[in-house]
């Protein structure tokens, strides 16, 4: 259940701070809007919910990015709820095949377009 809420303000906009709890167990999700980076220095990729998310070594501490907002998640619970939580909340899905093409092309047009 949810049992409190806040926003903020921070350099890169608005946060929301929602905080869940069964009485036992709390988890606490932050957002924002952005986007991650591919990688994160001290975090390692792992899978939470049926998802890549990523993860600092103890597990309780998780972030990904869906629709343009940045979740991270603080979580003092069972493992099976935490997957639950993060199952629940929005997820980019990995790059398709024409989408990283696309991409692809375009970095090698930049490279040989002098006007760059």
């Amino acid at each position: 259940s949810l049992f409190t809420g806040a926003k903020t303000r921070a350099e890169t906009g608005a946060v929301l701070d929602l905080g869940y709890s069964d009485g036992l167990s709390m988890v606490s999700v932050f957002e924002q809007r952005g986007k991650l980076p591919a990688t994160l220095p001290g975090w390692r990729k792992t899978k939470a919910g049926g998802h890549v998310v990523f993860a600092l070594p103890d597990q309780r501490l998780l972030t990904w990015a869906g629709h343009g907002i940045v979740f991270t998640m603080v979580a003092d619970a069972p493992s099976q709820t935490v997957d639950e939580a993060v199952g629940a909340l929005p997820h980019d899905g990995p790059a398709g095949f024409w989408k990283r093409m696309s991409r692809g092309l375009v970095r090698v047009a930049s490279w040989v377009n002098p006007f760059h």
